[in-house]
């Protein structure tokens, strides 16, 4: 929500993220959805794997000064408040299955950290720099940058070196005592694979956005669009993005675009906006060129995401 005094326009909203990145080698995919058959006598390489899951909601607030009559400045502050951090880390880490699977092998340096619920605060910072020359805009944007505390963030630490024969269990509805569901617990792994755990307060830097847009209006109906887009959340490279819009009329707009780079490769951007009464408007985008020219190969894989604004 936005209102407007003499010198300054006043920003204020609530925002809820959540998010998922992970890092990981192609035989711990393999392992994953091949099972550990293929690896029979071999080494599976399952180091340098990153996992992050953030979920968190907040409050914003902040003001809009014009530097000049083409230019403008957003500062603000989010008022944080975490729900969910989950996190894992692995460095030189193998899984060696024996022949005919007669045991696992596990060896490495493992760390996991999770919080849930994972009530934390924390604070973050915002700032939007705008530029219009003519018929070019420019901004430069910062989301979120800024950190979080968790309270009793529990982290299994340690270098593993374990073997797997199996587990023999006497009763599968035993739930407590010896049995599948107190063995296969966090705290249960912890124990099983000799890695520390540890609960103590943590500060984590929050999953920060950091933009670039540059636009160009052509005439009337048509506007052409370059932007970067960063999230600091593994796995994740910077993505730049090429649009080309067109107004078919004063209530629909329509556009198309490339993309290379977040959690895939190269996309194709198709989207569509409509604008309603009283300053409501819809707007939808799809994706999906990496799984339509190398279906076996693709990192971006396909989508739509949409949204619904709202104007005061």
């Amino acid at each position: 929500y936005q209102w407007r005094s003499t010198k300054h326009e006043w920003v204020v909203g609530i925002k809820y993220r959540e998010l998922f990145g992970l890092k990981f080698s192609k035989d711990l995919f393999g392992l994953a959805f091949l099972g550990n058959g293929p690896y029979e006598g071999k080494n599976a390489d399952i180091s340098n794997t990153r996992l992050s899951y953030w979920n968190y909601t907040g409050i914003l607030a902040g003001v809009i000064k014009p530097i000049n009559t083409k230019s403008s400045l957003y500062l603000g502050v989010s008022f944080l408040y975490g729900l969910n951090h989950q996190s894992l880390t692995t460095k030189d880490a193998h899984i060696y299955t024996a022949s005919e699977g007669e045991y696992i092998d596990t060896k490495g340096d493992i760390k996991v950290g999770y919080k849930e619920p994972g009530y934390g605060i924390g604070l973050g910072l915002n700032s939007t720099y705008q530029f219009q020359k003519g018929k070019n805009t420019f901004a430069l944007e910062l989301q979120d940058f800024g950190f979080m505390q968790f309270q009793n963030f529990t982290t299994y630490e340690g270098h593993s070196d374990y073997q797997y024969k199996g587990a023999y269990v006497n009763n599968l509805t035993n739930f407590t005592g010896d049995s599948l569901f107190s063995d296969y617990t966090a705290a249960g792994f912890a124990k099983k694979f000799n890695v520390t755990e540890t609960k103590k307060s943590k500060t984590v830097l929050t999953p920060f956005i950091l933009s670039g847009h540059f636009a160009r209006k052509l005439n009337e109906k048509w506007k052409a669009s370059v932007e970067v887009y960063y999230t600091y959340i593994p796995a994740y490279i910077p993505k730049v993005s090429g649009r080309i819009f067109r107004n078919l009329n004063s209530n629909w707009n329509v556009s198309a675009g490339l993309s290379y780079g977040g959690f895939g490769n190269q996309n194709l951007l198709l989207g569509v906006k409509k604008d309603f009464r009283r300053n409501w408007s819809f707007q939808m985008e799809s994706y999906f060129l990496g799984i339509a020219i190398a279906p076996k190969n693709s990192k971006g894989g396909f989508g739509i995401s949409a949204g619904i604004r709202k104007g005061f």
